[in-house]
């Protein structure tokens, strides 16, 4: 990489009231290197601390389960108690030792999981068939979903008391907030659903959760799919919409993911083909060229991410 190419790259950023050393993010990405319970291990302390002294600015932590039920892997980080704060500051601190800024990603599987990893049936916006998981998940009631985004909330404050320097909402890739923000999976008539605003209630809930149990300018990050390519789904009109949403919010930042690659254990909504991504076959068909990324790496799980900071 010529640095000429991107010439602010090492200069320094800014996200919400965060200073951060230069603008290269590394995004959170599962491991699996968890306890089966939950519990941070030395392993996944010495991953991510190899990974803040190569001098990243910005290291986003894996998924965190807000909820025993929403874990989407077996050995996945657990937030939703007390008992994990110990294990998480002791994480936050080995990569905060670099100069780099941490945060750490909430997250609710909801229907995109089984009940092999949580013990139970899955949940969703609406009882639809998973096409990654093959579950039906079982709908939830108006008093589940305030429950569930009160966990956000709580995870939040784990977080903070960790001394995590941010969180960020996991609303992308067929996970629970994506399952309520989008049509293709959120066939509810109730006030969770049909509208555009109605189906961002519960992301709109869960901001102000995380605003009630932390600070108000604890900084949050708000990943989203901002465009889902597929029948129905989400599209960049949808996305511009939900972005001015949460910066209204006060949310901090948005990360965008603008594609993602499919395989037979990934593909976000159940194409399983492993031959091109989404995107791409869509862009074929319109007589262009696939992208660099799916040319190489197909059928492994990446996408292209941008950033939107205030």
């Amino acid at each position: 990489m010529r640095q000429h190419d991107y010439p602010h790259l090492s200069s320094s950023g800014r996200i919400g009231r965060l200073a951060t050393k230069n603008r290269i993010v590394m995004p959170p990405m599962g491991t699996n290197l968890a306890s089966r319970n939950g519990e941070v291990t030395e392993r996944l302390v010495a991953y991510y601390e190899e990974r803040a002294a190569g001098g990243v600015g910005t290291l986003i932590v894996e998924v965190a389960a807000v909820h025993p039920g929403g874990r989407a892997i077996p050995r996945q980080i657990g937030i939703w108690d007390d008992e994990f704060v110990a294990g998480l500051s002791v994480l936050a601190k080995a990569i905060q030792k670099h100069g780099t800024v941490c945060a750490i990603q909430l997250h609710h599987a909801g229907r995109q999981t089984n009940a092999s990893i949580t013990g139970e049936q899955p949940v969703s916006a609406s009882p639809l068939r998973c096409p990654v998981m093959q579950q039906v998940p079982r709908e939830l009631s108006t008093r589940e979903i305030g429950e569930i985004a009160n966990a956000f909330g709580s995870a939040a404050r784990r977080a903070m008391q960790a001394g995590f320097d941010a969180v960020e909402l996991h609303g992308a890739h067929g996970y629970l907030i994506n399952q309520f923000l989008s049509p293709y999976s959120n066939h509810r008539r109730d006030e969770y659903g049909g509208s555009r605003e109605n189906r961002f209630r519960f992301a709109r809930e869960i901001v102000e959760a995380v605003k009630r149990d932390t600070a108000s300018d604890y900084p949050i990050i708000f990943r989203m799919s901002a465009d889902e390519y597929m029948p129905g789904g989400l599209v960049s009109e949808d996305a511009q919409w939900i972005a001015q949403n949460l910066e209204q919010l006060g949310v901090s930042a948005r990360f965008g993911r603008r594609l993602w690659l499919t395989g037979s254990d990934g593909a976000a909504y159940g194409d399983s083909s492993g031959s091109a991504c989404t995107p791409c076959r869509s862009y074929k068909e319109r007589g262009r060229r696939a992208c660099y990324r799916c040319i190489q790496i197909t059928p492994t799980r990446t996408c292209g991410t941008s950033i939107e900071a205030r």
